[in-house]
């Protein structure tokens, strides 16, 4: 095995820990965060770092194949998908239990 290969390696490997890291905690408002979080409540921890650094991979790897710029409006529909998904779930929920969801109306 080729030596600068196994740096390139290192390097990738290192680079995606170090988003990985800022995937955790220090940017609190980012979609993958929010993706990792998710992940975290309902995997644990590893196998929520595993995910979300999977799904980094993946989007690194689409951006340097297509030559794309990152677009993170595709990551706000997920978002909109996820929170749409939860109302029903709470909707669904509120009603098994004998209860009606009433949305609060913005207070003017």
């Amino acid at each position: 095995m080729c030596r600068s290969r196994n740096n390139v390696k290192k390097k990738l490997r290192r680079s995606i820990q170090l988003n990985n890291f800022s995937v955790v905690g220090l940017t609190p408002k980012s979609a993958l965060g929010d993706f990792y979080r998710r992940m975290r409540a309902k995997l644990g921890a590893p196998k929520a770092i595993t995910a979300a650094a999977h799904k980094l991979a993946r989007i690194i790897f689409h951006l340097i194949s297509t030559r794309q710029e990152f677009d993170d409006s595709k990551f706000a529909a997920d978002q909109i998908r996820h929170q749409k998904r939860q109302e029903i779930k709470l909707r669904a929920k509120a009603k098994s239990m004998g209860f009606e969801r009433i949305p609060l109306q913005p207070a003017a």
